[in-house]
């Protein structure tokens, strides 16, 4: 693909299905300006879910094979991004993962299951974040990022023994997304000290939000709301205009508490 820089160019990473392929979905069909990259471990199940979204006539999607654990599929997509567009102007942290049901097996070891669950879900958004820095920086609109959290993520909530969150028994899952939250909070402060140098129309906006509970695989279909409700909000941070917020933490209804 030649070098484009008249569109917006926007990644998505987990998204060959559940949230982040509603995210893609709307992403693309709200914004037809804009090209989006929809991520995926596994290239046929990536080619598959944009040939699905092109029977559709969404013709502004394109697979970009993207396993988030690898530094050398990260530095991967960092060059063909780079080598095809030269800029990106929407990174969407929607990958993740629940391990928590490996501590109840025998002899389970905490240490190896925990890094597993924090490498899917707080290391790689770190990773990715920092190495397309470049790339965000280059944006000729000002970057968005969105870190897709989850309301049990919330130090308030969890603190709170009213709370229906309170007795939640996924102690790892939680704790990756309350740091995921702090890495957010991280990079908005660095788009702060970013926006300073740069005029008005390109600032940067940084934002974390909760999907809400979806029917989605990872929950074994249980989430009572419709799986395209989750990309709402998500799409709502991707597409922030000049005056909208930075630093904060959402869900489709309104703010959440830390």
């Amino acid at each position: 693909m030649s070098t484009t820089t008249e569109k917006k160019i926007a990644l998505v990473t987990g998204a060959n299905r559940g949230i982040g392929y509603e995210t893609v979905k709307l992403l693309a069909s709200s914004h037809p300006e804009m090209h989006v990259l929809l991520c995926a471990r596994s290239p046929s199940l990536g080619d598959e879910a944009v040939e699905t979204l092109s029977s559709q006539g969404l013709s502004n999607v394109e697979a970009l094979n993207l396993d988030i654990t690898s530094d050398e599929f990260i530095t991967a997509a960092y060059n063909y991004i780079k080598s095809a567009f030269g800029h990106l102007d929407v990174l969407i942290h929607n990958a993740g993962s629940i391990g928590d049901a490996a501590l109840s097996e025998a002899g389970a070891n905490f240490r190896s299951i925990a890094k597993a669950e924090f490498d899917t879900n707080f290391f790689s958004a770190g990773q990715i974040t920092e190495t397309f820095l470049p790339l965000l920086e280059a944006s000729p609109w000002g970057p968005r990022i969105v870190f897709v959290s989850n309301t049990l993520s919330s130090l308030t909530y969890a603190s709170d023994s009213s709370s229906p969150f309170y007795m939640s028994r996924l102690p790892l899952y939680r704790s990756a997304k309350t740091t995921l939250n702090m890495l957010m909070l991280y990079y908005a402060a660095v788009g702060r000290e970013k926006s300073k140098l740069v005029e008005k129309d390109r600032e940067w906006k940084v934002n974390a939000t909760c999907p809400g509970y979806v029917a989605t695989r990872m929950n074994g279909w249980r989430g009572p709301g419709k799986v395209e409700w989750g990309a709402v909000n998500v799409v709502r941070l991707a597409v922030l205009d000049r005056d909208g917020e930075t630093g904060t933490f959402s869900s489709k209804e309104g703010p959440l508490p830390w």
